[in-house]
């Protein structure tokens, strides 16, 4: 995640689906932290809200193009570039399929 500053950020990403099927996944969220919402003793932990897009190329050529709405809170460990999220994405994939997903995730992010 690259942060423009405090409430400001850019998160993007590239994988692969763990499966048995060749698909890929790339999207780019900006994201704005609200970071006064939770209070904890240590670190921060922020709600976002964002707005991205979403590329899924599919091995059954299936392709889609997306909005994302991403939402979700992260704990932001003090003094270290580093959180932990958890995140539900509703999609509204508008080119090349029309459909509407809603994904979510967890995971740790670096910031840069």
């Amino acid at each position: 995640m690259f942060l423009l500053d405090v409430t400001h950020a850019f998160d993007d990403a590239i994988l692969r689906r763990l499966s048995s099927k060749d698909d890929w996944y790339i999207w780019a969220d900006y994201l704005y932290h609200f970071r006064s919402l939770i209070t904890v003793e240590q670190g921060e932990l922020p709600v976002y809200l964002g707005i991205g897009g979403r590329l899924k190329l599919q091995e059954s050529n299936e392709d889609k193009f997306g909005i994302r709405f991403p939402v979700g809170l992260a704990y932001e460990f003090a003094g270290v570039p580093v959180d932990v999220f958890l995140e539900v994405v509703p999609i509204w994939d508008v080119a090349l399929s029309y459909d509407f997903d809603l994904e979510g995730g967890f995971g740790v992010r670096f910031y840069f």
